[in-house]
């Protein structure tokens, strides 16, 4: 890491990895070699990992926008709402949110992405009420998105989707909009923070305290042990032998290859209304191959042609003072 990190720009590592892969012949898993190569330089650093469309190109059947989204960083904001529009304007009939790596952030951002999902005629519903230390209430809503119109939507969750991505689902849910869940159970993260940024002398200094706990409207935010998803596709134990998917989640390669994407081939076949260990369009090929119909085209939502500054926020934030002295 060390190396990498003091790298100069356009230098090349090549690393080798080792992952099992299910043989469909002998019914059990091998062990497969690789390598990747790592190139030194600079990187936008969007939390927008993957962004698509899945059509139907021959019955029209469908048209599935998918998003692998890393973190509600309100310093890419135009990132994610660019992504939105993008899906609004091709007219999604359904999404497949992959938050199995966003641990979080900004409440804002949530509650846009959740009112571009529910639709206008949630605005005045509540997204979630804030239980502050004190105990007072405060209660956020809906408001204003970009209205997908969207009847459902499908997650895929892991036990690195925390904080605001949890608040993504307990809100949906708690107006009654179908939500289903594909991975493992999420972290479990309940309650947020207000940071605070002081500066002493020629230094500054941060302080994010706990100070409140989220419930959707149906006054729910019992999960501090996570949330479990409808279909599990990894429980989490020690065994790998009785898991769905064996590497979740993390996935290898092409985010629209079901070879390595296992998890957005499940959510894919929901969306179809077809069983994934034998169902059509999508062909079956062993328990870990997976081959995409050829009546399903994909579709690249181009990145946001934006220069923003780098920095994630890790959980639930509800808001950033301005700096302020300490003394």
């Amino acid at each position: 890491m060390s190396t990498l990190f003091y790298a100069g720009g356009g230098e090349t590592f090549k690393i080798g990895y080792r992952r099992k892969i299910f043989d469909e012949n002998r019914g059990g898993y091998d062990l497969v070699d690789g390598t990747t190569t790592l190139t030194t330089g600079s990187y936008n650093n969007s939390p927008i990992l993957n962004s698509m469309f899945i059509k139907d190109k021959k019955e029209n059947k469908f048209n599935i926008g998918y998003l692998v989204y890393l973190g509600f960083d309100l310093n890419f904001e135009e990132d994610l709402k660019y992504v939105i529009q993008q899906f609004k304007t091709e007219g999604i009939t359904d999404l497949i949110l992959d938050l199995r790596f966003n641990n979080g952030g900004s409440v804002e951002l949530a509650r846009y992405l959740a009112a571009s999902i529910a639709g206008t005629s949630h605005r005045s519903n509540v997204f979630m009420r804030m239980q502050r230390n004190s105990g007072a209430d405060e209660y956020i809503r809906f408001g204003d998105g970009d209205d997908l119109n969207l009847k459902s939507v499908r997650i895929i969750c892991s036990e690195e989707t925390a904080s605001a991505s949890e608040l993504i689902i307990s809100g949906l849910r708690g107006i009654d909009f179908p939500v289903k869940l594909f991975g493992s159970r999420t972290e479990g993260k309940n309650v947020g923070m207000e940071v605070q940024e002081y500066k002493y002398g020629n230094k500054y200094y941060e302080f994010a305290p706990i100070t409140f706990r989220s419930f959707n409207a149906k006054d729910w935010g019992d999960y501090a042990d996570g949330i479990d998803p409808d279909v599990m596709l990894n429980n989490q134990n020690s065994s790998y032998e009785d898991d769905i998917d064996n590497v979740f989640p993390y996935a290898f390669g092409d985010w629209d290859n079901f070879d390595f994407n296992y998890p957005l081939y499940w959510a894919l076949c929901d969306v179809q209304g077809v069983d994934p260990t034998t169902g059509e369009p999508v062909k079956r090929s062993g328990r870990a191959g997976l081959t995409r119909s050829s009546k399903d085209e994909i579709i690249r939502v181009p990145s946001v042609p934006l220069k923003r500054p780098a920095g994630t926020f890790g959980s639930l934030i509800y808001n950033k003072p301005e700096v302020e002295n300490l003394y």
